[in-house]
């Protein structure tokens, strides 16, 4: 009988425990690491024309899972609009992954959401992540909405593009009426959050391409599509990137067909630039703007899923 429980003793002491520490200023950029090395295996569909964006840059806390001496993955948190609610992105080496470090790695964000007091917390999964899916779904998580990536030929369509109206390439210089336009179109969508002055400034200043507006008699400004091209990163069908966002209309010019419009000019404008195919994200959400894009060409390709639950009491337990 001894011997038996010795040898159980020594079995158990051979598997490295899995822990956590916080991500530091030292860490930040191991943690990183892994988060590419993640998302290049998951979400290749978002991944932008340069590389990832830093999830140390995004994150307001997190931690770096190890298994033993060996950093395996990375759970971040960040706060969203709405009081009481945390929004978390994990990554995890793809040689790693098993159902036992997906599933500490999802306890690592529920840890991070207790102790930051948070109430709620919602998981951003990527729709390839099949280990991410098992381990929120085991841990009481339930999908409750997408963000879809839907993708077309950028072949110029035999339609009429429209010429009745008057459109113009802006940045940075007009970068107050951008972001009031922005915000006018959002406002009154789900879990709409104000863009900021900074962020807009931000993406302008990084942007390869401008936005291009339509613009109304007064030369106010009545929609809005920010095209990114690049002949050095692919879409997924495997041609050069090219992404539609920030693609909205004003209240004021809703239900005149201009959303129509603006998406026809947008793909013909990223043709022009050598787009083989053009592609653009949607909150499943909004039904009538997937039913949009689905009538001019626009097929589903892969998606981001929200998976969200209550934030159990504060933990003080280490993860093992």
């Amino acid at each position: 009988m001894l011997a038996a429980e010795s040898k159980n003793t020594r079995q158990s002491l051979a598997v490295p425990a899995f822990r956590t520490t916080a991500v530091t200023k030292a860490t930040a950029d191991l943690g990183d690491l892994l988060w590419r090395a993640s998302q290049d295996a998951d979400d290749i569909l978002f991944r932008p024309p340069d590389e990832w964006w830093p999830l140390s840059g995004w994150s307001h806390v997190s931690s770096l899972l190890w298994r033993g001496p060996l950093p395996v993955g990375i759970a971040g948190l960040a706060p969203s609009a709405f009081p009481g609610r945390a929004e978390a992105r994990l990554g995890l080496a793809p040689a790693t992954r098993t159902p036992t470090s997906a599933r500490h790695a999802v306890e690592a964000a529920l840890q991070l959401a207790a102790e930051s007091g948070y109430e709620e917390l919602v998981l951003a999964l990527p729709g390839a992540a099949a280990w991410a899916r098992a381990a929120a779904s085991e841990a009481g998580f339930e999908p409750s909405h997408t963000f879809q990536v839907l993708e077309r030929p950028a072949s110029v369509s035999s339609r009429r593009i429209e010429r009745s109206l008057e459109f113009e390439a802006v940045g940075s210089e007009r970068l107050d009426e951008l972001l009031a336009a922005l915000n006018a179109a959002y406002e009154g969508s789900p879990d709409f959050v104000p863009i900021a002055r900074a962020t807009l400034a931000a993406e302008l200043a990084m942007a390869k391409s401008p936005f291009v507006v339509a613009k109304g008699e007064s030369g106010e400004i009545l929609a809005t599509a920010h095209l990114r091209f690049s002949a050095t990163a692919t879409n997924p069908s495997g041609g050069p990137y090219a992404w539609v966002s920030n693609l909205t209309v004003l209240p004021a010019a809703q239900g005149l067909g201009l959303g129509r419009k603006m998406i026809r000019r947008a793909v013909a404008e990223l043709h022009a630039m050598g787009a083989l195919s053009v592609t653009l994200g949607v909150d499943s959400r909004n039904l009538r703007a997937v039913r949009l894009y689905e009538s001019e060409g626009f097929q589903f390709v892969g998606e981001l899923v929200f998976w969200s639950r209550r934030v159990p009491s504060r933990r003080t337990d280490p993860v093992r």
